[in-house]
C-alpha cells in the first residue's frame, strides 16, 4: 500500500481559504495563548489560596497547644513559617496538613514558573 499526496502548484489558488481556515491559524495564536495564561494564573491563585488555608490552620492547631505567653503571633506570622511547621511536626507527627501544604505551594510555583516562562516563548 503505497499513497503519495502530491500538492499541485494551482491547489491554493483555486482554494484560498483552505489555509485560513484552520483553528490554529497565527492570529489566533496570541489569544489562545493570552487565554492559557489566564487560566494558570487563576489556577496557580487558587494554589496559594489553599495553601494559605491550610497553614493557618497549622498556625491555629500549634497555637492552641502553646501557653498563652508563647503563642504566635498573626501579625508576624509570615516571617515565622519553618518554624511553625516545625513546631506542628513535634507537636503532630501523624499529620499530613504540611505534606499537603507543601504540595499545593510546589504547584503554585510550577504554574507561575510557566505562565513567567510563556513570555520569553509567546
Amino acid at each position: 500500500m503505497n499513497l503519495q499526496f502530491e500538492l499541485k502548484p494551482d491547489a491554493l489558488a483555486e482554494h484560498p481559504d483552505t489555509l485560513e481556515s484552520s483553528v490554529l491559524r497565527s492570529e489566533h495564536m496570541p489569544v489562545m495563548h493570552a487565554i492559557l495564561i489566564a487560566v494558570f494564573i487563576a489556577a496557580g491563585t487558587a494554589c496559594i489560596i489553599t495553601s494559605n488555608v491550610i497553614f493557618y490552620q497549622i498556625l491555629s492547631e500549634v497555637t492552641s497547644r502553646r501557653p498563652r505567653a508563647q503563642q504566635f503571633s498573626f501579625i508576624l506570622v509570615n516571617i515565622r513559617p519553618f518554624e511553625i511547621t516545625d513546631e506542628h511536626a513535634r507537636l503532630y507527627p501523624e499529620s499530613q496538613k504540611r505534606k499537603l501544604m507543601w504540595v499545593w505551594f510546589g504547584v503554585e510555583s510550577a504554574l507561575f514558573l510557566t505562565v513567567w516562562f510563556s513570555g520569553f516563548i509567546g
